[in-house]
């Protein structure tokens, strides 16, 4: 579940977005800037320390910054969160665990933001995310 907390998307997700208030997010006073929260609803980023119901706080971008990130993406017309590393051969690789990577080319992938920090609900934190830390991992 993709929360808006003061951006825009497109058409394609906006059947994924909620109120950020509804959602008892009355607030947003992080030291970063957050576009967007997203509910996890898995365990694919365990080795993140991301588990099922933590929230992750999503910074609207088009394109990844870093070679290792974790993002928010949409690949025919879902949406995922996942570690995005490209290759030589332009190829990206979406890598979470448990599941198969999935492959895919810059035209087939819709980045809609990347996620540097996830609130842990059961303590309210706030903790950052190294996304190089699945590939150690693997």
């Amino acid at each position: 579940m993709l929360v808006e907390i003061r951006s825009e998307i497109s058409s394609l997700t906006k059947r994924s977005l909620y109120d950020a208030h509804e959602l008892g997010m009355v607030e947003v006073n992080y030291p970063i800037n957050v576009d967007y929260a997203l509910l996890i609803d898995d365990i694919g980023l365990n080795s993140l320390g991301i588990d099922q119901g933590d929230i992750l706080l999503i910074e609207k971008a088009r394109w990844v910054t870093s070679p290792v990130q974790l993002v928010v993406a949409v690949i025919d017309d879902e949406m995922i969160a996942r570690v995005f590393t490209q290759h030589k051969d332009e190829s990206i690789h979406l890598l979470a665990d448990n599941v198969d990577d999935i492959v895919v080319y810059p035209d087939d992938i819709k980045i809609i933001g990347l996620s540097l920090y996830v609130i842990k609900p059961d303590t309210g934190g706030i903790k950052p995310i190294n996304a190089e830390d699945m590939l150690l991992k693997r």
